[in-house]
Formats: structure tokens, C-alpha cells, sequence
């Protein structure tokens, strides 16, 4: 949700488990925007569901996500699931239900599908510190990032800047660089000095680039933190600013964004 407490949720759909064989596909709904209580009323249809799907097995069942529509990253707002065979030929049947947490799966990639990590993700805490009167960064690891390099790893490095204008890339700095690795580990703090009211305009802009020599380096995701940002992003900030001298630790997902700050 935005700063306002309004969402900008879609449904994406898919029959649960996908197998290799499978000929159904995950679908998706339109955006509706600045809501809590979105209305969608849209059909979709999915092909290559048999007659042994509704009857034959307790398996198969309809799986619905409710996902934040952000630029930034898709933020999960809930999600049901209604078993297959519930449902009769040529009958419509209504339900009404409550939206879960995440349900287990042995394989994330069927339920979600790229969106969620595509990029790979970053851990970050956030910390303002009222005697320094700075916002202390700390960049913790990534995980799953893009491999750039022939040998199939990378070389990332993170680079933050604070910002009123995420085009702005005054005040920025960068972590050491970790070698052939799509896992690394930094743990480097930074510090940037500022007012605590001022975070409610300010924007921390990350991204993390794969260290290329004698070339232009090469942009593996993203990640924007600030009282614009949504769901996940902007609790995680708003917790900063809420509670300060205390850290606050939050995994992102990294996104592909147009962030100029190579």
C-alpha cells in the first residue's frame, strides 16, 4: 500500500501443481488502482484442464495471489486457493473467503513465478541514530543475483545515495566489490547525515552493479526506499522514521528500474 493506505492490486491465477507436461499457464488481471476494496469482474479461461482434474484427484486447485502493481516490485497482499474438485460441470459456484499468508510450497518458482525474484534480492537495515543525526545504512548480503560474466557469477558492488530526486546522485556511495559471486556477503554500514524530518521527503536509491574493467559496468537490479515507495518498501522505511535508534532489518526484492547513478 501507498503512503495514503491505498493499494494498486491484480490477481494472478494459475492451477496448482504445474507440471512439466502441463499445458495451463499463469494468468493475470487488470490493475485497479488507489483502492482497498477492488472490484475486477473479469473472466479467464484456462485451457487443458480435463474431466480427471475435478474428479479424480484432491490435488488440482485454483491458486489466486493478490499482488501490490508497483514499478518498484510486486508486493504479495494475500492469496487463496480453491480445490478443483469442488467445482461441478456447467455450474457456477460463488465463494467468499478470507485472503491467507503464503501457503507452503515445495517449489516457489510454480506459485509465483519470476516476478518475485527475477533479479535476485538485497538485505538492508535501517537505523537513524538521534545522537549522530545521520540515517545509518547497512547493506547486509544479496541473494540470487543476475550471473553478467562468462564464468557464470558476477562481481556486485552496491551503490547509495540519499536524494530528494532519484535522478539526483549527490551524497553517493558505494560497497567494496565481491568477487565470482551471486550470493555476497558485504555487511558495510554507511552513514548519511540528515534530520529525521527531513526522511519524509528524502529517497534512499541502491542498486547494485556488476564490477566490468576496462568497460561500462553492468546493472543487475534496483531498489528504492521512501514515503513514496509501497507495501514492503515503504513499512520498512516508515518503521525508520517511527522508531528511531533502533535497527531495522527487511529483505527487497531487486527490480529493473531506470536509476542513473552509474
Amino acid at each position: 500500500m501507498d503512503i495514503q493506505g491505498l493499494a494498486d492490486p491484480f490477481c494472478k491465477l494459475n492451477i496448482l501443481p504445474v507440471g512439466k507436461a502441463s499445458t495451463s499457464r499463469r494468468l493475470r488481471t487488470k490493475t485497479v488502482h488507489k483502492t482497498r476494496d477492488p472490484e475486477f469482474n473479469e473472466t479467464v479461461n484456462f485451457y487443458g484442464t480435463t474431466e480427471t482434474d475435478y474428479y479424480n484427484t484432491w490435488i488440482k486447485a485454483l491458486h489466486i495471489l493478490i499482488i501490490q502493481d508497483d514499478p518498484s516490485g510486486q508486493d504479495f497482499l494475500g492469496e487463496a486457493r480453491f480445490p478443483l474438485h469442488e467445482l461441478l460441470p456447467y455450474q457456477t459456484k460463488h465463494y467468499k473467503t478470507s485472503l491467507q499468508a503464503h501457503y507452503p510450497v515445495d517449489n516457489e518458482e510454480e506459485t509465483w513465478g519470476m516476478c518475485s525474484s527475477g533479479r535476485g534480492q538485497i538485505q538492508i537495515s535501517l537505523s537513524y541514530c538521534t545522537r549522530r543525526r545521520a540515517l545509518l545504512v547497512t547493506v547486509h548480503r544479496a541473494t540470487n543475483l543476475l550471473p553478467m560474466d562468462s564464468n557464470g557469477f558476477s562481481d556486485p558492488f552496491v551503490k547509495l545515495a540519499l536524494v530528494e530526486d532519484a535522478t539526483d546522485n549527490h551524497r553517493q556511495q558505494r560497497t567494496s566489490i565481491k568477487r565470482k559471486t551471486l550470493n555476497p556477503e558485504w555487511n558495510e554500514e554507511f552513514v548519511f547525515a540528515t534530520r529525521l524530518t527531513e526522511l519524509m521527503k528524502l529517497t534512499l536509491c541502491l542498486t547494485v552493479w556488476d564490477k566490468d574493467f576496462g568497460k561500462s559496468n553492468d546493472y543487475l537490479g534496483g531498489l528504492m526506499l521512501g514515503c513514496g515507495s509501497k507495501g514492503a518498501r515503504l513499512r520498512h522505511w516508515i518503521d525508520a522514521i517511527k522508531f528511531p535508534d533502533h535497527r531495522h532489518f527487511a529483505w527487497h526484492n531487486l527490480a529493473e528500474m531506470d536509476v542513473p547513478m552509474e
